[in-house]
Formats: structure tokens, C-alpha cells, sequence
């Protein structure tokens, strides 16, 4: 009688873990993750003196990441500031106008300016991710010389049927998983909430889910272990 039972009890056994997972998974909407980036451009037209960082560095917020040689940038503010200098002693002397003595206060400062521009530094903490120029090249206003991105706070856009879009909120908490791999859950937070329907992207997978207007969900990730990497597709899951 056991051995006639033990095969519907296997059958039995298979289809509550196959319920199991199901239940466990039907309300994810799957994402892409991406990274912000930030070009890194320099503000003056000078040779490069050095590249200080390398492709998958990290680096902090500050940190100097190129050197520009700036040989006429630096000329300009010695000569500025000099003129400056001898401008101050006027003026307080009662030997020069006020407007005088602003007109070269003010170029003091902006050549002051233009000298901290020689040492380019990261404005956030993040990964150097393409380094395109190096030493001895021109560089000039506008040129990208290199690509970091904050790999510390990935993301991704779900798309979602307004039902369950009504559902969130900004600032609201949501796990990821990776997909393919239950062993980890991610913090996320929905960080923006677009107002206006669109057809599903065109990287969903069939037809008929691309046809359904959707809402586009940003989530922000904590990359806690430094999985998260752009271009890994990431399953959030929403609230029941």
C-alpha cells in the first residue's frame, strides 16, 4: 500500500515546492541595473601633467585625479596676483579708486579659480570605470578625459501596471534579488515614481508584455557586497 502511495506523494511533494516558489516570485518585476555617471572634463585648455588613477579604482570625493601642467594659467596668476598685492597697499594708502582696486580683486580671485582647476578632483565617491586620456595629451574645456560611476547606489526601473504602481511610495522599501539566486535579498528604495504611462520597454522579453502600458518605478539598491553591477537584471519584489 506505502510503495502505491510513495509516488503521489513525491508528486505531491515536487508541486508544493513548485507552488512554493511561484508564490515566492509572482509579485517581482524585473529591472536592470545601472550606475550613475559622471564625466569628468577639465576646465582649462593645458597639457596633461599625469593621470593619477586607473580604471576600477575607487576613489573619494576630492580626490585629485588628473594633474594639468597649466604653465600659462600659472604665469597669468602670479602676474595677477602681484598686481594685486601692490593694488591692496594702494587702496589702503587712499592712492587708488575703489573701482580699481575691485576690477583687480576680482581678477586675483578669478585667476585663483582657474589655479585650482589645474588639479582635477572627484566630485563623489566612485569607481574610475574608462580612462581616455594620458600624459602629454591636450586637454581643453569640455573634453571627457575620464568616466567614474557610483557603484555604491545601483538602480533599476521596473515597470509597472498602475494598480501596483498606486501601491508605492517615494521613499518606500523594497528587497532585489539577483536573478537566479534567492540567498541574498537587497535593500532598494523607490527614489522616483514617473507620472506618465509608456509602452513597456523594448527589452521585455514578449510582445504582449511590451504592448501594456506601464509606469516606469526607479529603485535605488544598497550594494552592500559589491555584487551589483550595471547590466546584472535584478528581480524587486513589491508588496503583497
Amino acid at each position: 500500500m506505502f510503495k502505491k502511495i510513495l509516488p503521489l506523494l513525491v508528486v505531491l511533494g515536487l508541486a508544493w515546492v513548485a507552488y512554493s516558489k511561484y508564490q515566492g516570485t509572482k509579485f517581482r518585476y524585473s529591472g536592470t541595473l545601472e550606475a550613475e555617471e559622471t564625466d569628468i572634463s577639465p576646465g582649462v585648455t593645458s597639457q596633461i601633467d599625469s593621470v593619477e588613477v586607473k580604471e576600477g579604482d575607487q576613489v573619494k570625493a576630492g580626490q585629485v585625479l588628473v594633474k594639468l601642467q597649466c604653465q600659462e594659467v600659472r604665469i597669468s596668476a602670479a602676474n595677477v596676483q602681484s598686481d594685486y598685492a601692490r593694488a591692496e597697499k594702494l587702496y589702503q594708502g587712499g592712492s587708488m579708486p575703489k573701482a580699481s582696486y575691485d576690477r583687480l580683486r576680482y581678477q586675483a580671485a578669478d585667476a585663483n579659480l582657474k589655479l585650482s582647476w589645474c588639479d582635477i578632483a572627484s566630485p563623489i565617491d566612485a569607481t574610475v570605470v574608462s580612462v581616455y586620456r594620458r600624459k602629454g595629451e591636450w586637454a581643453r574645456p569640455g573634453m571627457n578625459l575620464l568616466t567614474i560611476e557610483d557603484l555604491s547606489h545601483p538602480y533599476a526601473y521596473i515597470y509597472l501596471p498602475l494598480a501596483a504602481r498606486s501601491k508605492l511610495k517615494l521613499g518606500q522599501e523594497l528587497r532585489g534579488y539577483l536573478a537566479g539566486d534567492e540567498s541574498k535579498a537587497y535593500v532598494g528604495k523607490v527614489t522616483y515614481l514617473r507620472p506618465d504611462a509608456e509602452f513597456t520597454p523594448k527589452n521585455v522579453q514578449t510582445r504582449e508584455q511590451r504592448d501594456r502600458l506601464v509606469f516606469g518605478v526607479k529603485v535605488e539598491f544598497e550594494n552592500t557586497d559589491g555584487r551589483l553591477t550595471p547590466g546584472l537584471p535584478i528581480e524587486v519584489k513589491l508588496p503583497e
